[in-house]
C-alpha cells in the first residue's frame, strides 16, 4: 500500500513527498532518507511469512502479538489515507495511535528485558 501510494499519486492525488513538500519543517529529512523503508518493508514482508509457517516458534510471537500487528497495519493504512488526503491533525492522532501499538508489542515481546531467541 505505501509502495503506491509514495510512487503513483493515486489516493488523494498526490505522492507522498509531494504532500510533505506542502509542508516543510525544520526536522523533514532529505528524500533519500525515505528509502529506508524499503527495508523496513522488505523484512516486515519477511516477518509476515516467517508468521504463517507452521513452525511452532511462529506460534509463540502470534499469541504474544497477533491481534497488535494487525492493527498496527491497520493503522498504518489508515494514517497513509489521512496524510494523502491531508487530514493531518487525525494523521497525527493515528500516528500515536500506530506508536502505542508498536510500544505494546515492544513490552508484550520483551525486548531488552530477555534474550531473543527467534529460531526456537
Amino acid at each position: 500500500m505505501n509502495s503506491i501510494v509514495a510512487a503513483t499519486g493515486l489516493i488523494g492525488g498526490k505522492t507522498t513527498a509531494q504532500v510533505s513538500d506542502a509542508y516543510p519543517t525544520l526536522v523533514t529529512p532529505a528524500g533519500y532518507v525515505f528509502s529506508i523503508w524499503s527495508v523496513i518493508y522488505v523484512l516486515l514482508g519477511v516477518f509476515a511469512i516467517a508468521q504463517a509457517l507452521p513452525r511452532g516458534y511462529a506460534r509463540v510471537y502470534r499469541e504474544k502479538i497477533g491481534w497488535l500487528f494487525v492493527l498496527s497495519c491497520i493503522f498504518n493504512i489508515a494514517w497513509l489515507f489521512l496524510w494523502q488526503f491531508e487530514l493531518l491533525p487525525a494523521s497525527v492522532v493515528v500516528m500515536f495511535l500506530l506508536l502505542s501499538t508498536i510500544i505494546l508489542i515492544y513490552t508484550r515481546l520483551e525486548i531488552g528485558r530477555s534474550t531473543v531467541k527467534p529460531w526456537e
